[in-house]
């Protein structure tokens, strides 16, 4: 029987799956290869051989598992970090980074359980800006790896401010007291709340109704005796306390100004000119209010003493109100008794942290702010915290929209409208694909992203297609 020959010019379908090596009718086939080794296909159809490798060092421990995390520090100058069993190690394109003869390295707070899953899966996830590096793993707090010299780096806690938030109390039985309003004091409830892993934890208190205080009045008139440092107004949902005015008219009244108390920090006068009484006379008018706090305060708790006291330092930013004992309280999200973000990325100049069902968004160009109001607003800028889906988010990965995949699916999130920025009340969430992802860092190629199937042993990308009008997720295997 002859020997056909077959000529091949082409091999950009690269490697196939034994399951179609008799498929001739797929289009693929004919560019394809059973076996492909140490080569590279191009676009253009024919393959190169593969770049060489260099042997440079081994891993500090050559008998477990480490991840190696890319860091870019400039255009020339990029590092390769070793994460292993309570340490981190540098590398260059030069070599290990040596000091003293040593191998330079710092403590992390990684054992090789956190860094690895038992099927080999990383479990770190890292999104870099400038020379701060951001970790994420579901069973360490979130860090921050930050690079001051090639032979200075510091690994310590992201310590977020204002947030995020878990969901609020709403049962009217279940108050918090807290002992002072500024430095360390002791928070008290009447029901077991704290436990030994709230440690770190945040937690705000806002005061139950603005009633109790005295609106702010323009044109007003206060006797002498009726004003003291005891004395607070709310304006503009903020409460301001009493501190002096500037003279009685000859009436024996002091008159308030007509200038709104708005401010947030230190003292401002309410007017500041002159009235003419009844009788005629110039008199002036005017009193000086300090900024005293916007109906909530927030503490970081320092200690636990049982479920129903704890020890907490007030946040100089924001008092807490004066004698507080509210139903209305919020605990922090990010505590040790739950799966800590698991991925993080950067999305429209926010930090993203992404864990369980939830993603919170930093403040608009304040990676460290999950502020979710301005004092007393809400804005564009303000933080954001999203519940995404019964099912756990595995990663996020920012473009067009932010691409969020989780194990039953693939979601992207971006405006409601196009016309106002990204903001807690301009966000949508759009599910696209059912395909599930694994909990592996997904890598942006071109205007596609390239995740891994939740078996674990197909290669997918996110891209868009202009037929459907939406995002599918083609298998590359």
């Amino acid at each position: 029987m002859p020997r056909q020959v077959v000529l091949q010019n082409c091999f950009n379908a690269g490697e196939i799956d034994p399951l179609v090596y008799g498929r001739v009718d797929i289009s693929k086939y004919a560019t394809s290869c059973r076996a492909l080794q140490n080569f590279i296909p191009t676009v253009q159809g024919p393959v190169q051989k593969r770049g060489g490798l260099r042997y440079i060092g081994e891993a500090k421990y050559p008998n477990r598992r480490c991840v190696l995390v890319p860091f870019k520090s400039s255009a020339t100058e990029h590092y390769v970090l070793e994460f292993g069993h309570g340490y981190i190690r540098f590398w260059t394109v030069r070599g290990q980074i040596i000091v003293s003869g040593e191998p330079y390295e710092i403590v992390s707070p990684y054992s090789i359980s956190d860094l690895v899953a038992a099927d080999g899966t990383p479990l770190i996830q890292t999104v870099q800006s400038g020379d701060v590096l951001y970790i994420a793993c579901p069973t360490v707090y979130p860090q921050m790896l930050t690079k001051v010299s090639a032979t200075n780096w510091k690994i310590q806690k992201f310590i977020p401010v204002g947030g995020p938030w878990d969901e609020p109390n709403t049962t009217e039985s279940r108050k918090i007291s807290a002992s002072g309003r500024s430095g360390s004091v002791t928070l008290s409830a009447g029901f077991d709340v704290f436990k030994s892993t709230d440690v770190g934890r945040q937690v705000r208190l806002e005061i139950e109704s603005y009633d109790v205080y005295q609106p702010w009045e323009s044109d007003r008139d206060y006797r002498p005796e009726d004003l003291n440092t005891n004395v607070y107004v709310v304006n503009d949902m903020k409460i301001y306390r009493f501190v002096r005015y500037r003279s009685t008219s000859e009436n024996g009244y002091i008159r308030s100004g007509t200038r709104q108390p708005t401010h947030t920090r230190g003292s401002a006068w309410d007017g500041y000119g002159n009235f003419i009484n009844r009788e005629g006379h110039t008199e002036k008018c005017g009193l000086e209010w300090r900024y005293d706090n916007c109906g909530y305060g927030i503490a970081t708790i320092t200690a636990v003493t049982d479920a129903r006291t704890a020890t907490a330092t007030v946040q100089s930013k924001y008092p807490l109100p004066s004698g507080i004992n509210t139903y209305r309280w919020t605990l922090g999200a990010w505590h040790g008794g739950i799966e800590f973000p698991r991925s993080v990325t950067f999305f429209r100049e926010r930090l993203v942290w992404a864990g369980g069902n939830r993603i919170w968004m930093s403040r608009v160009g304040d990676f460290n702010s999950f502020e979710d109001k301005d004092y007393t607003e809400v804005t564009a800028e303000c933080a954001i915290t999203l519940v995404v889906a019964p099912d756990r988010v595995q990663w996020v990965s920012p473009g067009p929209s932010l691409f969020v995949g989780t194990e039953g699916g693939e979601i992207i999130i971006g405006e409601s409208t196009s016309a106002d920025p990204l903001g807690p009340a301009n966000i949508k969430q759009e599910p696209q694909t059912s395909c599930g992802s694994k909990a592996i860092q997904p890598v942006r190629a071109g205007a596609a992203t390239l995740f891994v199937h939740r078996s674990g042993k197909q290669l997918h990308e996110l891209v868009y297609d202009y037929n459907s009008d939406s995002f599918t997720v083609p298998n590359l295997n």
